[in-house]
């Protein structure tokens, strides 16, 4: 097999950590603490993470990697913005799953709201 993005284990083993240095390196999950904090995410449940019930842990995380990047950027907004993507991809399937089982084409339902507001008939 051909090593690549694609079989990431083995990519990320041979090629991204000799170079990084794997004691020193984000990929270490133990590192940042990521381990522990998706263990007791594990523990939890990632349902509740999904509906806005993180453990504790994630924000520390964050910011340890931002120390470690030497970014002055903080994590005060990260978990909050990371939850509101996770529940926008929710949304989305749910409107994508929802005009597939009721046949409706979002784009030509937007239109033709559109197009009702404006008072115009459609051709």
């Amino acid at each position: 097999m051909v090593d690549s993005p694609t079989n990431s284990s083995k990519y990320h083993s041979d090629h991204l950590l000799p170079s990084l240095g794997v004691e020193n390196s984000p990929l270490n999950l133990s590192f940042l603490g990521l381990r522990a904090t998706v263990a007791l995410q594990d523990l939890v449940g990632w349902q509740a993470f999904l509906e806005g019930c993180p453990v504790l842990g994630w924000q520390e995380t964050q910011q340890q990697f931002y120390s470690w990047i030497g970014s002055c950027s903080t994590c005060a907004g990260w978990l909050s913005q990371v939850i509101c993507k996770a529940w926008d991809f929710a949304w989305d399937q749910w409107k994508h799953w929802n005009g597939t089982l009721h046949g409706v084409d979002q784009g030509i339902l937007i239109g033709r709201t559109v197009l009702t507001r404006l008072s115009i008939s459609p051709s």
